[in-house]
């Protein structure tokens, strides 16, 4: 396997297999150019809010700490916080091992992350360090695959049930008559509308597998491709799965109406919707 990262958010960008001459990449790839968060302006070219600063460098695979979701009331920090708009360092810790870290001034958090290569498999290892005292802090892996591969790819997941977002939900929210935080089919949930189905976005969130199994796992496969993508983790480290899909319905900048996505995001919260109320917290 060939890797590709950016400095700017520490992402995973893309990968391919190094024999593959097209180079074909199951990654998400945005159809808009990527700029330096720390130049960025809300209401610009990048949308309103704190998610501008994210989607500037946004690609691939994403660190989400220490939010997933939008910043609690008074922080400053940007949609999914500090990790995915830092500048990262990168070394090669051995032949076989890249290693890179971030200091997250706002949050007091020091990261570093090793990947390595074995084969056909990614080991991906991350230590996070409070700079000061010990709180608890949010953490999703944000995997987001897209176009070309993501049409005709098959997803599956050992999830056994899913529930629909928690809030009033939009309109182009895929499961309507499942109401605010009803169950949803876990097939149905992971599965992508094809090309010519109306816009749709929405975000389900699995439950990643019984927290007695010792491994949980994500696969899609594209047979056209001849290509599998999958993740296991440790399910008692992150419960949750979170199913995003964004099929044509964001109009906004830098969206446009064009993007085809799907997030599948390795959580330790089942939703990114900021700091939730304090009566979810019994159920999640």
């Amino acid at each position: 396997l060939s890797l590709v990262f950016s400095e700017l958010g520490g992402h995973l960008a893309c990968l391919h297999r190094t024999k593959d001459s097209s180079e074909r990449n199951p990654l998400w790839q945005p159809p808009w150019a990527s700029a330096d968060p720390a130049t960025v302006c809300e209401g610009a070219e990048f949308g309103e809010g704190p998610e501008a600063y994210l989607l500037a460098s946004a690609v691939g695979h994403m660190l989400c700490l220490d939010r997933f979701g939008a910043p609690h009331p008074g922080e400053k920090r940007p949609l999914h916080g500090e990790a995915g708009v830092a500048r990262w360092q990168f070394s090669l810790a051995q032949p076989d091992m890249l290693e890179s870290r971030a200091h997250l001034p706002e949050s007091g958090l020091d990261v570093r992350r090793q990947v390595q290569l074995s084969g056909s498999t990614i080991q991906l290892c991350t230590a996070v360090l409070h700079a000061s005292e010990n709180r608890d802090v949010e953490w999703a892996e944000h995997a987001t695959i897209g176009d070309p591969f993501l049409t005709g790819a098959e997803i599956t997941a050992s999830a056994d049930r899913a529930t629909n977002w928690p809030l009033p939900l939009e309109s182009d929210n895929r499961f309507p008559d499942a109401g605010i935080s009803g169950d949803v089919s876990v097939s149905a949930a992971l599965s992508f509308p094809p090309e010519d189905a109306p816009s749709s976005g929405d975000v389900i969130a699995l439950t990643a597998s019984p927290l007695s199994a010792q491994t949980a796992w994500w696969s899609a496969h594209n047979a056209d491709w001849h290509m599998r993508l999958t993740y296991t983790w440790n399910p008692s480290e992150f419960p949750w799965l979170c199913c995003w899909t964004q099929n044509k319905s964001r109009l906004g900048p830098p969206w446009k109406g064009v993007t085809r996505a799907r997030g599948l995001e390795i959580t330790t919260k089942p939703f990114p919707e900021g700091k939730p109320p304090p009566e979810r917290f019994p159920v999640f």
